[in-house]
């Protein structure tokens, strides 16, 4: 590769994109930023849009068909070549082990399949070709473009013959694995200051205003403390993240703009905010910082107020299957949580304490937390099916001083969990008896709509007892490739393990 010079934001991109014959399919990428990018770190990934046969144009839109993870480091200014395993010697100066990373579900695109750079959640970062057909072509990314495009700019790519990258020499854009980056200026040091801070508190934030610097800067560093001197100023180059210690006081954040927020402060507490210019975008060296004459100013979060006994909720609604029970009600007015507690026994035996915080799966008098959130809905599962539950709900205020604070009054209803073959509370598709075509929309759509909003973990339980194929124990069962036809094998089978909620 060839480093010219880089700018200080890190930034992988396509370079080339090569459609040959057969497999021979490359994909090239370079870090045009100023550092190490890991690309496992958080995840980067390869998407293919594919297109049955090879006519028509790309069109990168919803999911992708295929994708695959990106691993490693690649350093600034480096670029790497992605391949496929049955790649031969078109490109003479190329074998299959050329490759930094080979995928044959990914690098097998016909003209008319788009190629993306996505990131963990399969957001396009970078995009390839959406309204062309590149068959039998090669496409080269123009020198001195140093950011991500996630819509694809046909201008910011030259189209090139096979032969030509075939025959390119080793200094040649043109050539795969070989693309310059192009010089950026070296970052200039601010030469003003925001100025005007203005604070304002609550108990646990402080919300910062100014006036930007003249002229414009990129962004400006946010330093929080409890002292009213800083013991050192930020240094050039150095790249400092939210929560990071600096100086005797905390990194607030990298603001683009004239406004900050400040959150998870102590309440009666006096902090000193410390406001430095930078500039680092499109730059090379950067940061730079003005380090000397820094804005700051300092404010005092207000004390929590005394905490007033809640009003308790009201117009509990339970539904049961045959392993859960879906809970919804009406919040009282105010910051309040609100502790669902289960059991099999009318009298629950206790009350909950003031300034104690209890926990999901915690014992509970003679029952059982569901939950302790802020939601005014419920789900409590890995119930027995036929069995009769007593469901109590207590409102706590918080945000206050000594919180939580309990009303002793819960919001108590019962109901009796059932034993169906398929889970489904009873009557819960009644509306849309008989219906057909839109009205069956319209009533499966009402009906779903008052469904509580469970959360990550709470689909992952609920599809324990919710999603089990018939006359299996722990299989999903996927509605879309079930023929129903036991002797024809589905496309698609999953077997649930472990919770892996957020492990994706």
């Amino acid at each position: 590769f060839s480093l010219i010079a880089f700018v200080s934001k890190s930034q992988l991109i396509i370079t080339q994109y090569y459609e040959g014959a057969g497999t021979n399919k490359w994909i090239e990428l370079t870090n045009v930023g100023g550092s190490t990018i890991n690309m496992s770190s958080p995840q980067l990934k390869v998407g293919l849009w594919s297109i049955t046969g090879s006519a028509g144009n790309i069109n990168i839109t919803g999911a992708p068909s295929q994708t695959f993870n990106l691993s490693g480091s690649i350093n600034p200014g480096q670029t790497i070549l992605l391949g496929n395993t049955a790649n031969g010697t078109e490109v003479p100066y190329l074998t299959a082990l050329s490759a930094y990373q080979a995928n044959n579900a990914v690098i097998v695109f016909n003209g008319n399949d788009g190629i993306a750079l996505l990131d963990n959640a399969n957001v396009v970062l970078d995009a390839f070709g959406t309204g062309i057909n590149a068959a039998d072509v090669s496409y080269v990314r123009n020198t001195g473009i140093n950011e991500q495009n996630a819509s694809f700019a046909i201008g910011e790519w030259t189209a090139v013959p096979l032969a030509t990258v075939q025959t390119a020499t080793a200094t040649e854009s043109n050539r795969l694995g070989y693309y310059p980056v192009t010089a950026a200026p070296v970052c200039v040091e601010p030469t003003t200051q925001p100025t005007g801070l203005i604070l304002n508190s609550t108990p646990n934030t402080i919300t910062g205003n100014f006036t930007e610097s003249s002229p414009a800067v990129d962004q400006y560093l946010v330093i929080r403390s409890t002292s009213p001197t800083l013991s050192a100023s930020p240094v050039d180059g150095v790249v400092y993240t939210a929560g990071q210690s600096f100086a005797g006081g905390n990194v607030v954040g990298l603001f683009s703009g004239a406004t900050f927020t400040d959150n998870n402060l102590s309440p009666s507490t006096l902090y000193y905010y410390y406001i430095f210019a930078l500039n680092s975008e499109d730059c090379s060296s950067g940061p730079n910082y003005l380090s000397t004459g820094e804005l700051a100013g300092s404010a005092t979060t207000q004390a929590l107020p005394a905490c007033v006994t809640p009003a308790a909720a009201t117009g509990l609604t339970l539904t049961a299957a045959n392993n859960f029970v879906n809970g919804t009600f009406t919040g009282a007015a105010g910051n309040n949580r609100y502790l669902v507690v289960i059991s099999t026994s009318p009298t629950l035996g206790a009350s909950p304490s003031n300034a104690v915080v209890y926990t999901q799966g915690q014992a509970f008098g003679s029952g059982v937390v569901v939950s302790f959130n802020s939601a005014a809905n419920f789900t409590a599962t890995g119930l027995t099916t036929n069995t009769t539950y007593y469901l109590f709900v207590f409102s706590a205020a918080v945000e206050c001083s000594g919180q939580p604070v309990y009303n002793g009054t819960s919001l108590n209803g019962s109901t009796t969990t059932t034993n169906t073959s398929t889970g489904i509370p009873n009557g819960y598709y009644s509306t849309a008896d008989g219906l057909t075509c839109q009205p069956l929309k319209t009533a499966l759509k009402n009906t779903i709509s008052v469904a509580n909003n469970i959360g990550y973990d709470g689909v992952w339980s609920a599809y324990q007892y919710t999603d089990i194929k018939p006359g299996t124990t722990n299989r999903i069962w996927d509605i879309y490739t079930d023929d129903n036809d036991p002797a024809i094998a589905e496309t698609f089978n999953f077997t649930y393990g472990t919770n892996q909620c957020g492990n994706y």
